[in-house]
């Protein structure tokens, strides 16, 4: 770990094209430099797993941020903005939404990026959240988190862990009847989409 390291991560962002490589570059100079191993969440990790289908978003990050983490962040050349943290040189800002993600840790992959890694939600836990987020509006088709649930299950319907969403979705209903009720409509509901997806 080192804040040269870091910083040579960053160059490489800055010159980067592809929007992805480029939050995930940030994601690794993030990861050289933090107390807690950082894990993107939100629509950068949705590109991840969904190939590139989400639009132009912030860099979605869960981890404990603490005092000497902001310094670090600072060193780097990041300056904060309301609840971002933007770094100029390579047009990313920053989110910290949560200190945890909402699911298994041990499903999360770590990815090598310019020499460094970074770590993302698992495939089943962002599916989780783009339902949940779905409640919202109850599936519409212009729901952003409806549409990010559907490819995510399209990209992957053949080796997601669908007893391990059955399980976690009965976890929810039994602690939030009416975010579990719903959630599990439109999971069912995404799920019939995937399937006719992958199907053709």
């Amino acid at each position: 770990m080192g804040i040269s390291r870091a910083k040579d991560l960053l160059a490489g962002a800055r010159n980067e094209r592809d929007r992805t490589r480029r939050h995930l570059l940030v994601a690794a100079a993030l990861h050289e430099v933090f107390t807690s191993d950082p894990i993107v969440v939100g629509g950068v990790a949705e590109d991840y797993w969904a190939a590139d289908v989400y639009v132009e978003t912030d860099l979605d990050i869960c981890v404990p941020l603490t005092r000497e983490d902001e310094l670090s962040l600072k060193k780097l050349g990041f300056s904060k903005d309301g609840r971002h943290w933007f770094h100029k040189a390579s047009s990313v800002a920053v989110e910290f939404p949560d200190s945890y993600i909402d699911g298994d840790e041990g499903r999360t992959v770590t990815v090598a990026v310019g020499g460094g890694s970074a770590r993302i939600i698992g495939v089943e836990d962002l599916y989780l959240d783009r339902v949940r987020g779905a409640t919202v509006n109850e599936w519409t088709d212009e729901d952003v988190s409806f549409r990010g649930a559907v490819a995510v299950a399209s990209a992957h319907y053949l080796q997601m862990d669908w007893k391990y969403i059955v399980q976690r979705l009965a976890a929810i209903l039994k602690a939030e009847p009416l975010v579990g009720r719903s959630m599990k409509r439109i999971n069912s509901l995404a799920r019939r989409r995937a399937r006719s997806a992958t199907a053709r």
